[in-house]
């Protein structure tokens, strides 16, 4: 056969001891680095690289906070600019509705979760963007004399609802987040208060209870080795309930920046414009709750913005399905639009008050935010494909494989050669067919037939070194 290199007996003796001793050197090869060679992977899916956060999609004034509280890149703009969103939200939600292209209303509030390591300003910027909100901490008093307030930082379970019963729009704001483990092991209570949907819950002491109409926002902020066990919990594996889907997700394990928080506060004006913002839309709250206003408008979008709001939901219907690249991700691109939404709402109550209509403008900030945290969760939630025993046993094949070619530097050999050695690093005859089948898939080798037996063909252009 051409290019067949023909063996003596005792050349094909040498081979086979050359081959053996390949096979046997890689079975005690300690672990780190790899021998290379064959040893080339398929190419498998990454998540995309996570562009710079894009601040400038906040409107106005709340761009100029969020130049004003990154300071000079002491503090990462996707903490500033997650944070701002959820204090925005904690202020808008409870003054209106939004609705879908449907006219069905939908809360207004949005949620986070993220993983944050020491030194990065979380604590700094929360104190910030939380003072003016200090006011709102008990606001109501119940028969027994117990307060309760917009602002709820540790709870259980019953007690949240207890809170939520007595006052149903609240924020849920903590940087230790694995303090919540309890109630985290609830996400579908979590996931209820934060869509609005009425809460019933029994208890031996109280009876039967009702949460209604509620309003929930959370910021969840704690250490990123505490962060992974925590997004499970929320449900980031598919199936689940999937809190998670409805939140941003963004994770800052270290400092990025050797700057200092020297020139990180908001100016006189800013603050005056926050304050006054947040007093505004907090105050028209209580009148809510208490009755002394009618129900909350729902605001609706312009008419190019619903355009353009139909043709991002239909784009991220799309990506949902099998062959998409952000199908790994889908649960979570599946209330992109939900999360667009919501984002809009909040920032035209915050920038404009309950009158009017969310323009295109603001829906397109949204929409550019909204990415950028696809992005981010793609990031978290990535896992590399994992390899069956056949893909693992055929690269371990391939390694010996150009051991013995780097020895002897023959790219054929019987098959029977193979066969023999393979035992020694514990592949069963069975698992070296299946391990060849795989090697030969992948353009790695190729098996022929020569004097009515088998042999095998290495693939020298997958050797790099050749």
């Amino acid at each position: 056969m051409p290019g067949l290199h023909r063996a003596s007996r005792h050349s094909r003796r040498e081979k086979m001891t050359n081959l053996t001793m390949s096979l046997k050197h890689m079975a005690t090869y300690p672990f780190g680095q790899p021998l290379g060679g064959l040893l080339m992977p398929q190419a498998s899916l990454s998540p995309p690289d996570l562009m710079p956060f894009p601040s400038h999609y906040y409107p106005d004034e709340l761009g100029q906070m969020m130049k004003q509280l990154c300071g000079s890149g002491a503090i990462p703009p996707e903490l500033v600019g997650t944070q701002l969103a959820i204090f925005c939200a904690l202020a808008a939600q409870g003054v209106a509705d939004v609705a879908w292209p449907n006219e069905q209303p939908m809360p207004v509030g949005i949620s986070a979760v993220m993983g944050v390591g020491a030194s990065t300003g979380k604590s700094f910027i929360e104190k910030i963007l939380k003072a003016p909100f200090s006011p709102y901490r008990e606001v109501h008093t119940d028969a027994s004399g117990e307060k309760y307030g917009f602002l709820i930082e540790d709870a259980s379970r019953e007690s949240l609802i207890d809170s939520m019963r007595e006052w149903p729009v609240a924020g849920l704001i903590t940087d230790e987040a694995g303090m919540l483990k309890p109630l985290l092991r609830h996400a579908h209570t979590l996931a209820k208060l934060s869509d609005g949907s009425s809460l019933h819950h029994a208890r031996k002491a109280t009876g039967r209870t009702q949460v209604k109409d509620p309003r929930l926002v959370m910021l969840l902020m704690e250490q990123p080795d505490l962060f992974q066990e925590t997004k499970i919990k929320l449900g980031a594996k598919k199936g689940g309930v999937g809190l998670i889907n409805r939140c941003f997700v963004v994770s800052i394990p270290h400092k990025l920046s050797e700057g200092t928080y020297d020139d990180v506060k908001l100016s006189h004006d800013m603050t005056v414009w926050y304050e006054k913002k947040v007093t505004e839309l907090m105050d028209a709250s209580i009148f809510y709750l208490k009755g002394e206003t009618a129900k909350r408008p729902i605001l609706k979008l312009s008419n190019d913005a619903l355009r353009h709001f139909k043709g991002l939901s239909q784009h991220a219907s799309k990506q949902c399905l099998p062959g998409s690249d952000w199908f790994f991700i889908s649960e979570y691109i599946g209330r992109h639009a939900e999360r667009v939404l919501r984002l809009a709402a909040i920032f035209h109550v915050f920038m404009h008050g309950t009158s009017g209509e969310i323009s295109l403008d603001t829906l397109l900030r949204a929409e550019g935010l909204g990415n950028w945290y696809i992005e981010s969760f793609a990031q978290i939630a990535y896992e590399p494909p994992k390899t069956t025993q056949a893909e693992d046993d055929a690269d371990k094949l391939a390694d010996c494989f150009y051991q013995f070619f780097y020895q002897t530097r023959y790219l054929q050999f019987p098959m029977s050669d193979l066969r023999h050695t393979a035992l020694s690093i514990g592949l069963t005859p069975t698992r070296v067919t299946r391990a060849l089948a795989t090697l030969g898939e992948q353009g790695r080798i190729r098996v022929f037939v020569h004097l009515k037996k088998p042999w095998v063909e290495l693939n020298a252009s997958r050797f790099p070194q050749y």
